[in-house]
């Protein structure tokens, strides 16, 4: 019993996220439990211990953390079902197996001459060469808001048809569906639609339209417009019966706009990523050039962008949400005053209901809304002129050539006439001109809510003159990416930091933890002043650095291997360093130093310290060298420029005595060894020579006649003296 609960919760969990977390499982495990007689805690620990066993079942798959999107705590390990990644598989296989097999090929001789002769752009040109000429099995087209996807789509289908290939439109939705139809030219419904209709096949009788429509040939295109909102096990589904049959499978839609609703998804991004995908780049839809790049921006999750929504002024800070709201409501007021189609959006269906409250009571305070009051289940009264908005598909309720659809836009003329079962009801008419139905009173109290505003989830794929979005903390980039595109000439944000408490618009999905945004009065408290307009733009940036998109569980399964080869090769780099170390450090500790050998390092390590000394005192010496060559420049530099000065003559001396040579000898003898130079030598000289004796000019020996006498060299020649003779 307990391996089936555990069994049951984690199909559970798989079946509304590809991948999930232990908090998913934990949630599963809860609704199942009938806990009869047991107290708080005793749940509580029954609840750990299913989910723990439910987390070891085979059929659950270990797929690592989550490298992005909105989870309820990041740091918990990621899990999917063998289910989910078996339908992944599949998809994946058919699809490169598939690759130029000739499925729904058109001859390009055929295709070429069509496509020139529509009013495409090159990028939608060569989209329609590449999906009906070009033979994959499966084939993907991604297209950002506003570039001309419609438009696209019906020209290949045109080509397909024109080569006797019969097209089928699916979607998620059936609004969606009925766009696409639109589009096309041809019938569309919903993929469940299909899907039901192709499992009770065999029930049908021969010839039945049903039967033809869900019938699938080797000359049969199956498009799926919105497919990043389809399920990956309802296209696992498809494909699989294309696949049987060799039709062709056109996946369409954007992995950067609001994704599946309550179900594994994430398999359009992960087609992309292999290769898959056809894809539109020029913008359309704006009528301004510059919101046509902006948007792209807004796409990718580019801040930078931001100011130029500022400058343009589409950006409104608003202090509280009353005022947001005020706000929104107000430009929408003047918008449809102008003659514009308006959108008003908002993230959860609160703020949907504040809107919607605040158009109804305005409508009535000016006669719009008249007549009895039919009160519904769930407390709501309608009036003729009320604008009413559905949320379910009923195929037992017609409305012109079709059904009411979720997300028909409806107006009340008033009261059903017929109430003789005491069941009430209202006459209605479609907005879009589909003709009128009657709404039964259970299907009113369920399933309709008042229609001027809208969520942002059921307005993805509309178009307006105006957008105008109520944009809250906790908003992720998909939302905001959607809101801010739906508008042709004009879309408006008006931000509040007050954050949100639904958790109705979670979809399975997820929720960020949301912080609330200081305020101004909070700020000024920590000596931060901030403006509305820094408080507005942290709220977008928080957005546009939040996805709240899937993972398909190969993708997360592809990064969770990818980070586990990167970090065992970081492991591995660690270990051989640290190894290395250690054996350093054991060699090191192996050796036994003798006395000598001791010394010697210590040594070494002494002079491992000088040449930092001897460096500096060669910087030193240098520098002293570079001083003493200077002075030396400088002093010969002074010589060379010096004139000689001119010896002074003694007026006692003939002017022919300067050119008569010395005697040998003194004429008169000395009187001693020694003797004083006379009184007129210069200041400085010294007082007694060196003597040596005279030479014998016959002998050349010394001489040692008392006439020859010692002999006294003179005091050198200088300026301002004369020939250094003794008188």
């Amino acid at each position: 019993m307990d391996v089936a609960w555990g069994f049951e919760a984690v199909r559970a969990a798989g079946q509304r996220r590809a991948v999930f977390s232990r908090a998913d499982v934990t949630g599963q495990v809860a609704a199942l439990m009938r806990p009869s007689g047991l107290t708080a805690g005793q749940v509580l620990a029954e609840v750990e211990r299913l989910t723990t066993l439910a987390l070891g079942l085979t059929e659950t798959v270990p797929v690592g953390g989550q490298p992005h999107g909105v989870t309820p705590r990041a740091s918990d390990p990621r899990f999917a079902t063998q289910q989910v990644l078996q339908a992944e598989a599949r998809i994946l296989s058919l699809a490169d197996r598939g690759r130029r097999g000739g499925y729904g090929r058109v001859p390009l001789p055929d295709l070429m001459p069509h496509a020139r002769a529509l009013p495409l752009d090159g990028g939608q040109y060569k989209a329609v060469l590449e999906l009906a000429g070009g033979g994959d099995f499966l084939s993907v087209l991604t297209a950002p808001a506003g570039a001309g996807k419609t438009r696209t789509l019906g020209a290949a289908a045109a080509a397909w048809e024109q080569a006797g290939y019969r097209v089928v439109g699916l979607a998620p939705s059936a609004r969606a569906a009925a766009e696409l139809a639109d589009a096309t030219g041809g019938h569309a419904d919903t993929l469940a639609k299909w899907l039901h209709t192709r499992y009770r096949l065999s029930q049908l009788p021969a010839g039945a339209h049903e039967r033809t429509w869900a019938g699938l040939d080797d000359r049969t295109v199956l498009i799926v417009d919105e497919a990043s909102m389809a399920s990956t096990l309802d296209l696992d589904r498809l494909t699989t019966a294309a696949a049987e049959h060799a039709a062709k499978v056109v996946l369409v839609g954007d992995p950067a706009q609001i994704g599946v609703v309550n179900g594994p998804g994430g398999m359009l991004a992960a087609l992309v990523h292999t290769g898959h995908a056809s894809s539109l780049d020029r913008i359309h839809r704006f009528t301004q050039a510059w919101e046509r790049e902006a948007s792209l921006g807004l796409r990718t999750g580019d801040r930078t962008v931001l100011a130029a929504y500022q400058a343009e002024g589409r950006l409104h800070a608003c202090p509280d949400s009353d005022t947001a709201l005020d706000g929104v409501f107000k430009h929408w007021t003047q918008s449809r005053q102008a003659g514009q189609d308006a959108l008003m959006l908002a993230r959860t269906r609160v703020d949907v209901d504040a809107l919607n409250t605040r158009a109804r009571t305005a409508a009535v305070a000016d006669g719009h809304i008249t007549g009895p009051a039919v009160i519904a289940g769930d407390g709501k009264e309608w009036q003729a002129g009320d604008l009413l908005r559905t949320r379910r598909n009923n195929r037992s309720l017609p409305l012109g050539d079709s059904h009411v659809r979720n997300g028909d836009r409806l107006r009340v003329l008033g009261p059903r006439p017929d109430s003789t079962a005491g069941e009430q009801g209202l006459i209605v008419e479609d907005l879009a001109g589909r003709g009128r139905t009657v709404l039964p009173a259970d299907y009113l109290a369920e399933y309709c809510e008042y229609g001027w505003a809208s969520t942002i989830d059921a307005a993805q794929g509309a178009t307006a003159d105006v957008g105008i979005v109520l944009v809250r903390p906790g908003m992720d980039r998909e939302h905001l990416y959607v809101a801010m595109t739906r508008g042709r000439h004009g879309n408006h944000a008006y931000l509040t930091p007050d954050p949100t408490s639904d958790d109705e618009h979670d979809h399975g999905n997820g929720r960020p933890p949301v912080r609330p945004v200081p305020t101004g009065a909070d700020v000024t408290a920590r000596g931060q002043e901030a403006t509305r307009e820094e408080q507005a733009r942290r709220v977008l940036e928080a957005a546009l650095a939040t996805s709240g998109t899937q993972d398909a569980a190969h993708t997360a399964l592809t990064t969770a291997r990818a980070a586990a080869v990167t970090a065992a090769r970081q492991a591995a780099t660690i270990k051989a360093a640290q190894d290395a170390v250690t054996r350093a450090r054991q060699s090191e500790a192996a050796r036994t130093p003798t006395p000598a050998h001791t010394t010697d390092l210590q040594r070494l390590r002494m002079l491992q310290q000088q040449p930092v000394q001897l460096a500096q005192l060669d910087a030193e010496i240098s520098q002293v060298r570079n001083r003493l060559e200077v002075h030396d420049r400088e002093w010969n530099a002074r010589r060379a420029t010096q004139a000689p000065t001119p010896r002074r003559r003694t007026a006692a001396v003939p002017d022919a005595l300067e050119t008569l040579t010395p005697p040998s000898r003194p004429t008169t003898p000395p009187t001693s060894p020694t003797t004083t130079r006379p009184s007129t030598r210069q200041a400085g000289w010294p007082t007694r020579w060196p003597t040596r004796p005279a030479l014998d000019p016959r002998t050349g020996a010394p001489s040692r006649s008392p006439v020859a006498g010692p002999y006294r060299p003179g005091p050198p020649a200088g300026p301002g003296r004369d020939s250094g003779r003794s008188r």
